[in-house]
């Protein structure tokens, strides 16, 4: 992936049975970009870009997309970031299209706080953990603070891997 971005501050790795999967923040800050490469380490010639989606709590003009994180689900990957309240996750499979909108993951406690997803899979279900925080630059009102803050756990059921 040499000289294919400037910016590697916020990426992760996966490898699964299609090959390997890059997924990272970028060009712009509301952006994914996924890097697909064979078993071989051959890249295809063009990142995959992950569209903002049009549902969920938030709309695409206040939608921020960091912390991304990637895990092999099937034949497929499974892509975790933090959408600028709590993590969300999207499903792609192996040639990087998606297989469904983004989800929302939450607790009910969310405030903005920072954080990734780190997640683990088997072959029907996604294991996420977070943490709950208030966010980095508040602005002092109670409502920012969570009611329970620390770490979460969520378990996802796959109906079926794409």
């Amino acid at each position: 992936f040499s000289g294919r971005s400037p910016t590697w501050t916020e990426a992760s790795l996966a490898a699964g049975p299609a090959g390997f999967l890059v997924v990272r923040t970028g060009p712009e800050i509301g952006e994914l970009e996924v890097y697909l490469a064979d078993a071989l380490g051959v890249v295809a010639p063009a990142p995959v870009a992950i569209p903002i989606p049009g549902t969920g709590t938030r709309t695409a003009d206040a939608l921020v997309r960091r912390y991304p994180r990637a895990a092999a689900l099937g034949t497929g990957w499974v892509l975790s970031y933090w959408d600028g309240t709590g993590p969300s996750i999207v499903r792609i499979d192996s040639a990087g299209a998606l297989t469904a909108d983004a989800l929302e993951i939450r607790s009910g406690d969310e405030r903005g706080g920072h954080t990734d997803a780190r997640m683990t899979t088997t072959d029907d279900a996604i294991a996420i953990t977070w943490q709950v925080g208030p966010p980095r630059m508040t602005h002092g009102f109670p409502e920012e603070e969570p009611r329970r803050p620390g770490p979460r756990l969520s378990i996802l059921r796959c109906a079926s891997s794409p």
